[in-house]
């Protein structure tokens, strides 16, 4: 299954296939291959924050005629990418366990991020999505909602990125579906990794050979429950996607700054 590199407030990028995030396999070599691209991203999150609860959800679109460089390896993506270049799929309607949210393309036809005050699913549970159809023709089909992993490796606090060494995880949780790794530098141009993993591993290494390809200095990384779906649409190809942020075992959401050397 191919991943995206879209997540509420960053552009998408295609990837290689993933473990079992409950969408379509992989097409056979002869199928017809996608011109385009575009993504609809939904995110929950629930976590603790000086000792307070806090949680909540959010869902955007994003839909791009412009191509992005990528490189696969492996299990993992190593993107360059930036578009502006945006086309609209219309109105689009998302209905999880918790209700339903409606996401309707601006003047420039991208998507506003839509928040809620509340995760919009728990994990296990079917989220269906559809599209009314513009420049992207109308679509609409459902993924399993991802869980909540627990990070336990690396610690939390600013991760230490050594590219001359394989780089390993550590989770708890996370369900049936998979987990969604993701490091990017600061310095510019801009690169990023992505790379999914089946969440009952428990464990995954990012290979030196993909770390190599940022650049020294200061960076970020994040890790979240995943579940994606491909859905056909003419000559496009939209990512259903959902995410769940992950955690620390003391509750405070995963992720943070990296120094990559």
């Amino acid at each position: 299954m191919r991943p995206y590199l879209l997540v509420i407030a960053l552009t998408a990028c295609g990837s290689p296939d993933g473990g079992g995030g409950g969408g379509d396999d992989a097409p056979e070599p002869d199928a017809k291959q996608a011109a385009h691209f575009g993504a609809v991203t939904i995110t929950s999150y629930a976590a603790m924050a000086q000792g307070t609860p806090f949680q909540g959800g959010a869902a955007t679109a994003r839909f791009w005629t412009d191509s992005c460089a990528v490189e696969v390896q492996g299990e993992c993506t190593i993107s360059d990418c930036s578009t502006t270049n945006w086309v609209s799929a219309g109105p689009i309607t998302i209905k999880t366990s918790t209700g339903t949210m409606m996401l309707d393309p601006g003047a420039n036809n991208s998507y506003p991020t839509m928040s809620a005050q509340a995760p919009l699913y728990t994990g296990g549970e079917m989220i269906m999505v559809s599209g009314t159809g513009a420049a992207v023709p109308a679509f609409s089909g459902t993924l399993v909602a991802p869980s909540k992993p627990t990070l336990t490796a690396p610690p939390p606090g600013n991760v230490i990125v050594d590219r001359s060494r394989d780089f390993t995880f550590s989770w708890s949780g996370g369900g049936s579906t998979d987990v969604w790794i993701t490091m990017s530098a600061t310095a510019m141009p801009y690169k990023a990794i992505a790379c999914t993993f089946a969440a009952s591993r428990g464990q995954a290494t990012i290979p030196k050979a993909v770390l190599a390809a940022l650049p020294a200095g200061t960076g970020s990384f994040g890790l979240n429950g995943y579940s994606i779906s491909k859905r056909e649409a003419g000559d496009w190809e939209v990512a259903l996607q959902a995410f769940y942020s992950a955690v620390w075992p003391d509750g405070t959401l995963a992720g943070g700054p990296t120094t990559i050397q």
